[in-house]
């Protein structure tokens, strides 16, 4: 039979196997990993064999002969490693070279060493059969993991393969000729041709969706991932807004009061220069300082209404520079009414060792995370007598401190693990909240929350210590214990300066 020229269909096929790779390859600019260029490299060397088997008659039979057996066993090896690798399980590469080393100096042997050409073309057929069945069998394991139908759709174009190679190694068994280069039948070659068109183009084409597939899944696990992620830091800020307009609320007396006191000494002042004025007792120059003192309360109470206004305001500002002394400053400000009326000593550092200690945040978020603590501190020390809060600052590069100590009866060893867990507290309708939302304002600044009961010298009862990056190296001075408001004084505690 002549209607088929073997030569022709095999360079044919052999173009169309080095064609595909090809634009395989260039599909996949976006998803290119290693075992794409794996796969994609064994279609070449199965191109280059096969085109090379073409000119077999015409070549030396050191290019005819071994060289295409060798192409065919690195293109199976290849691919083998290529789903394997897709498969998370990849071969160490001397066991994928050991079989193609072996295959050739069998090839070799047997050619010219034995000249027995008919076992030489039978075991080399066989050996390619059984890389596509092994590579058949990782493409139907590889449907199985992903749920891939172009991963099953692979191998049954594999399998395809195999059954032509079978075939073909029957027919050299069954009738043997004494020709170097066995030559297949037409009806054969026909078989062997249709089954390496389909791997050629439907196989590559496979690959191709299997890949695009896993990468699409890629991008809705991102989508979700963020979109959870997205939620997950809404929920967190609506969580500190909840959190801050809740200790507003608890601290309405207090704060009432705080105003109390500038507004009254606004309204006295006010009635005692229209009184003087009313009754030509007072000169422009004697109202002076009494028009002073109405300004500085008026300021006072601005400054009071202002630092609530911006502590309950929901906070998206970009991180900044922030001195942790101001951040200190505004809790203990908001706060000082309430530790004035519990009888709470507070220890602050001394002002003339002032050194700024600054970090990179959100001072609305880190004047939270300290008013939360000195909200717990100040629940804490309901027990106890002589009642201390002691706050400190500083720095150990590259972290900068923020610590908060009582000398209330500290927090056993299992509470301290789980203290800062979602809704886990200790006082009655207590929301347990406050220390996860600290926790989370912490990580949010690269940061880390810590709490230890009794450190050594502490007041011997918990401490909180807030540790954030520094946006700059500093020296780190000695903090210093002096009280600078005690529980009698009438005004909110002062601004204070890093501890030294």
């Amino acid at each position: 039979m002549t209607w088929l020229d073997i030569p022709t269909a095999l360079f044919v096929l052999g173009l169309l196997y080095l064609m595909a790779p090809g634009i395989t390859w260039a599909v996949l600019a976006q998803d290119r990993s290693p075992a794409a260029a794996f796969w994609c490299a064994g279609g070449l060397l199965f191109g280059a064999g096969i085109l090379i088997a073409s000119f077999a008659n015409r070549l030396p039979a050191v290019l005819g002969v071994l060289l295409s057996n060798i192409l065919f066993c690195a293109s199976c090896a290849l691919r083998i490693q290529s789903l394997r690798w897709d498969l998370g399980r990849p071969v160490a590469w001397r066991w994928l070279a050991l079989p193609v080393g072996l295959a050739a100096l069998f090839t070799a042997i047997t050619h010219w060493a034995l000249g027995w050409y008919l076992v030489r073309a039978a075991v080399n057929t066989a050996l390619v059969a059984a890389g596509m069945a092994y590579i058949a069998h990782l493409a139907r394991l590889l449907s199985h993991q992903e749920r891939s139908r172009n991963a099953l759709f692979l191998s049954w174009f594999y399998l395809s393969l195999v059954l032509a190679l079978l075939v073909r190694m029957l027919e050299i068994m069954v009738h043997p000729s004494g020709d170097p280069v066995p030559v297949a039948r037409p009806a054969t070659t026909a078989l062997i041709a249709l089954a390496g068109l389909l791997t050629a183009v439907a196989g590559h084409f496979c690959y191709l969706g299997l890949v695009l597939d896993r990468s699409r899944r890629r991008e809705r696990v991102l989508v979700g991932e963020n979109a959870q992620r997205d939620a997950k830091i809404l929920l967190q800020q609506e969580l500190r807004q909840v959190e801050r307009q809740r200790s507003i609320d608890q601290m309405s007396v207090s704060l009432a009061h705080e105003l109390s006191q500038p507004v009254g000494a606004v309204l006295t002042n006010a009635q005692t220069g229209l009184r003087a004025l009313e009754q030509h007792r007072m000169t422009p120059q004697e109202l002076a300082p009494l028009l002073q003192q109405i300004e500085h309360s008026a300021r006072h109470a601005s400054r009071v209404i202002e630092r609530i206004r911006s502590f309950i305001k929901p906070s998206s500002m970009p991180h900044q520079p922030v001195d942790l002394g101001d951040v200190c400053d505004s809790a203990c400000e908001l706060v000082a009414t309430e530790l004035r009326t519990h009888a709470i000593e507070l220890l602050r550092p001394a002002p003339s060792t002032a050194a700024p200690v600054r970090v990179l945040g959100d001072e609305l978020e880190l004047t939270q995370a300290l008013l939360n603590a000195l909200r717990n501190a100040t629940d804490a020390l309901a027990c106890v007598e002589h009642r201390q809060i002691r706050l400190t600052y500083g720095c150990e590069p590259p972290w900068a401190w923020l610590r908060l100590e009582d000398n209330g009866p500290g927090l056993p060893a299992d509470q301290v693990r789980s203290a800062t867990e979602p809704f886990y507290s200790t006082k009655a309708g207590g929301l347990g909240l406050g220390l996860t939302i600290v926790e989370s304002i912490a990580e949010r600044h690269g940061g880390r929350l810590v709490l230890t009961h009794d450190a050594p010298g502490g007041l011997g009862g918990a401490t909180f210590e807030l540790r954030l990056p520094l946006t700059k190296p500093l020296a780190t001075p000695a903090p210093s214990t002096t009280p600078l408001a005690t529980p009698a004084s009438p005004l909110p505690v002062p601004p204070s300066a890093a501890d030294s």
